[in-house]
Parts: structure tokens; C-alpha cells; sequence
């Protein structure tokens, strides 16, 4: 076989064309659908061909990029909570060196002892 010529592709074909997987992509990052699941229901409910989850999940992966992770809780700052920053900012804003090493910093690392909890 010459060097040049190029290799057969093995496998089935594709079920989703390059248009179907970004409509995936925008689908998700659209907020249209949050998991791979429900991006499968609204993409079987467009095509005229069923795709199963695993599909979509690799089409998110391969070309939007998109990984499953598990969602970030962060509480809403409210003015209240800014003035409060600000109010501690300011009565702390004259302290020596001295006095910031008297201060234990902590920031809330999970740590498991006994292997993990599948969490990350």
C-alpha cells in the first residue's frame, strides 16, 4: 500500500451529522436542555431517526466540548451581604501583619479519610 493513499473508515456511520451535533451543543448551552438526557428527548423529537443518550454525549464531548460535572451551588450576593464585606473590610483595613497571622484561613476543603465518596 502506497503512503499516500488514505485508510478506510471502519464502523458504523455517523447518526448525527456535523449540523445535527452543534444543534446538540446549542441546545444545552441554551439552557433548552440541562443534561445529555433531555438533549436526547428534544433531538429524537426533531429527527426523523432515534439516537440514543450515549450518541449525544459524545457528540457534546466531541464538539461543543461538554463534559458532565456536577453543578456548582453558590448562594446569591445580596446588597445586604456587600455592605456587611464592606463593614468588616473596613473595621480590619489598619491591621499589622502581626495581626493577620493570628488568623487561621480556611477554604472549606473536603477531605475524605477513607477513600472517596465519588464526589469531587
Amino acid at each position: 500500500m502506497h503512503s499516500g493513499t488514505p485508510k478506510a473508515k471502519s464502523g458504523a456511520p455517523n447518526k448525527l451529522s456535523l449540523q445535527s451535533k452543534n444543534y446538540a451543543v446549542s441546545l444545552v448551552k441554551r439552557d433548552h436542555a440541562n443534561t445529555a438526557v433531555e438533549a436526547a428527548k428534544l433531538l429524537n423529537n426533531s429527527l426523523e431517526k432515534s439516537v440514543s443518550v450515549e450518541t449525544v454525549r459524545r457528540a457534546l464531548r466531541d464538539v461543543g466540548n461538554l463534559v458532565a460535572k456536577k453543578k456548582i451551588k453558590k448562594p446569591l450576593l445580596k446588597s445586604a451581604h456587600r455592605l456587611n464585606r464592606l463593614k468588616w473590610a473596613l473595621e480590619h483595613r489598619d491591621w499589622t501583619i502581626d495581626d493577620w497571622k493570628s488568623v487561621i484561613w480556611s477554604d472549606e476543603t473536603k477531605i475524605c479519610r477513607f477513600g472517596s465518596d465519588g464526589m469531587e
